[in-house]
């Protein structure tokens, strides 16, 4: 249903859903972005519109495919995120990612230097874009902490915090919490 063009019953409006999840999907439509029940929705049939000779204008097509291409384009290709991040990715990380990315729970442990923060960091993004996960925990040497955070947010653009016992005192567990 993603991408498909609907008629909101009752509200004789349009949109196009962007998102399916839990009985809702995410449209847009006249440039805002809402959820709405998919009990409440109707899909506009493609030869219905054929036939009344309802087209679309060829530029919203275009970005309409666009859009799709750009939405579904880390299924057919693993180095979509990492050709888009601001750093430079070697061939055996690229490697370990996708190991990692096959798998349910991972260790990463290395030598000094051969990457991990940029593998971490690589796969905590790609399972975010595909909207695996919300949260992540990154266990890393108290020494390492500050540049762990640093680079998260500056090169793959991650809010990272720093959980230790004040933290948890003043904030509570943050993985029994909806935001984060």
């Amino acid at each position: 249903m993603l991408f498909r063009k609907v008629i909101i019953k009752g509200k004789n409006r349009e949109g196009i859903v962007l998102e399916v999840r839990d009985g809702f999907a995410k449209i847009v439509s006249d440039g805002e972005e809402f959820w709405y029940p998919l009990s409440e929705l109707e899909e506009i049939k493609i030869v219905d519109r054929l036939i009344e000779g309802n087209l679309d204008d060829p530029l919203d097509f275009i970005l309409s495919m666009d859009a799709y291409r750009l939405h579904t384009e880390y299924k057919f290709n693993p180095y979509v995120l990492a050709s888009s991040t601001k750093i430079e990715i070697f061939p055996h990380q690229i490697d370990e990612v996708m190991l990692m990315l096959d798998r349910n729970r991972v260790l990463l442990a290395d030598e000094v230097g051969l990457g991990k923060t940029i593998v971490a960091a690589l796969v905590a993004s790609e399972l975010v874009a595909r909207g695996l996960v919300k949260k992540l925990l990154f266990v890393v040497p108290k020494a390492l902490v500050d540049k762990w955070i640093d680079e998260l947010r500056e090169r793959f653009e991650l809010n990272a915090e720093f959980l230790n016992s004040t933290y948890l005192k003043v904030y509570g567990n943050p993985f029994e919490r909806e935001e984060f």
